[in-house]
């Protein structure tokens, strides 16, 4: 089933939401205000899980990501947003969260670090990190996330000896 929506807001995990005759979905790698082309991918009763078939009218914060896994790989779900306006929405579901147990922020303070080559964990399997909705797994030779020791092994160790 195709539907266009318009995304509403983003929630915990970077998914932003809409609503199709009321129901709540979830679509992955959009951004509040944009008008989408979605694909329902799985109806779980209270809620729906989308796909971007075509952004039919972007966000000012879109941009392209920076890495080559992005979309594919499970570990960042924002590189698709402008690091500032990143920022803004990860404030909001911060707000957001403390709003629901009623309690009341004033301004947060954003303290943050680079966007590239601040990740020192990372949980591999079998060698690779595992595929975004799925258990297969991507083998990554280069993090633009990763600190440097990362990419080093990443490099220097093959996928099938990790």
């Amino acid at each position: 089933m195709t539907e266009t929506i318009i995304t509403e807001k983003m929630v915990f995990g970077g998914d932003c939401i809409a609503k199709i005759d009321g129901k709540t979905v979830f679509v992955p790698y959009s951004i509040p205000g944009e008008k989408l082309k979605i694909e329902i991918t799985q109806d779980c009763g209270d809620f729906y899980r989308g796909k971007i078939l075509e952004v039919l009218e972007p966000s000012p914060d879109r941009v392209m990501p920076f890495c080559s896994y992005y979309g594919r790989c499970g570990g960042c779900n924002l590189q698709h947003i402008d690091s500032s306006a990143q920022q803004k929405y990860r404030t909001q579901i911060l707000k957001d969260a403390f709003l629901r147990e009623g309690i009341e922020t004033g301004d947060i303070e954003v303290i943050s670090g680079a966007s590239k080559g601040y990740r020192s964990r990372f949980q591999f399997h079998d060698g690779g990190l595992m595929e975004k909705f799925s258990n297969n797994i991507v083998p990554i030779e280069n993090c633009p996330c990763a600190e440097e020791e990362i990419n080093h092994y990443l490099r220097e160790i093959p996928f099938d000896q990790r």
